[in-house]
């Protein structure tokens, strides 16, 4: 079966609150592992593209990671680098 992608809710509405439209703002996060300012940025950055208003694509239910599994955010890693973690 082939189902949209799940996104961050949080990283989401972040885009969407500062004005991106959510087809433009499900494709950055997408192109950019789910991280809200990279995806920002990758949008106004790329706002220009006609892909931007292609559809998601859709993937197999199967490919979805189970909420019992560990998934790292991407954004949850660059706060961790700011505090003066290393990977």
């Amino acid at each position: 079966t082939l189902v949209e992608p799940e996104f961050n809710k949080e990283a989401l509405n972040y885009l969407l609150e500062l004005g991106v439209p959510e087809l433009g703002a499900k494709h950055a996060l997408l192109k950019n592992n789910q991280n809200p300012e990279i995806s920002l940025n990758w949008y106004f950055n790329n706002a220009g593209e006609p892909s931007l208003l292609d559809p998601i694509p859709k993937i197999s239910s199967s490919t979805i990671k189970k909420k019992d599994n560990f998934e790292a955010c991407g954004h949850l890693i660059s706060q961790m680098l700011e505090f003066g973690f290393t990977t």
